[in-house]
């Protein structure tokens, strides 16, 4: 069993391999790890697979609405992407997170509400 910590401390990364730590889950590091990579690399490498969206699967992705880093006014999508922890689905479809490193900033534990699953990619570990 894994227990060594491959990922940046305070990011993205970092808050889902903690949130799956806590439950004796330990995901292997990824190359390129950084959050948008979990969709291609990760399952590619055989670390994770993909799934349907439901609470407790993992999000990933690079577009602006997932990431946090369009505005209002401009929307650009992050070199890094973005990964972050599913905790509901709503009936409209849209779904809610529980993330940290949103938009670039540090917030452990944000939660985050009625995003578009558009172009996200829902990822269980191996």
């Amino acid at each position: 069993m894994q227990q060594n910590h491959p990922y940046a401390g305070g990011g993205c990364t970092d808050f889902v391999w903690q949130y799956f730590a806590a439950k004796g889950i330990y995901i292997a590091n990824i190359v390129n790890g950084n959050g948008g990579y979990w969709g291609t690399n990760g399952v590619s490498q055989g670390v994770l697979r993909r799934t349907n969206l439901a609470p407790g699967v993992i999000a990933s992705g690079f577009t602006d609405h997932f990431t946090g880093y369009g505005t209002s006014t401009t929307a650009r999508t992050s070199p890094y992407g973005h990964v972050a922890v599913v905790t509901g689905v709503n009936p409209d479809g849209t779904f809610n997170v529980q993330e940290a490193g949103y938009g670039g900033t540090f917030p452990w534990g944000n939660v985050r509400t009625n995003i578009s699953p558009e172009n996200v990619v829902f990822l269980l570990p191996n």
